[in-house]
């Protein structure tokens, strides 16, 4: 984990580049990047464990939740965690926010 600036500078060029839509709000990143947890145990108030449905088993999830990389899966999970659902063409969550098509789901 880095936290210098040139390294803020990479990341910020790499969001903008991912998200253009992003560089005309005022957002900021907020930490470094870490490789203990991420964006979905950071928004369930976990920093200890990397949250995700994958396959192999590596990543923390619950033992009652379907273990698959879909919106119902996600959806089903916070709902637990008391986030409600924001009928848009985005699921907004307090701090994480993620889109879906047809073929993928993303989180920003």
């Amino acid at each position: 984990m880095v936290g210098n600036e040139a390294w803020r500078s990479q990341v910020r060029e790499w969001i903008q580049h991912d998200y253009p839509n992003l560089a005309h709000d005022n957002y900021q990143i907020t930490s470094s990047d870490t490789i203990d947890y991420n964006c979905v145990a950071w928004a369930l108030e976990d920093t200890q464990r990397w949250w995700w449905p994958d396959s192999f088993l590596e990543s923390y999830w619950p033992l009652n939740f379907p273990r698959e990389e879909t919106l119902d899966a996600f959806q089903e999970l916070f709902q637990l965690f008391y986030y409600t659902r924001f009928l848009g063409t985005a699921i907004a969550f307090s701090e994480l926010e993620y889109f879906c098509d047809r073929t993928s789901l993303r989180f920003i």
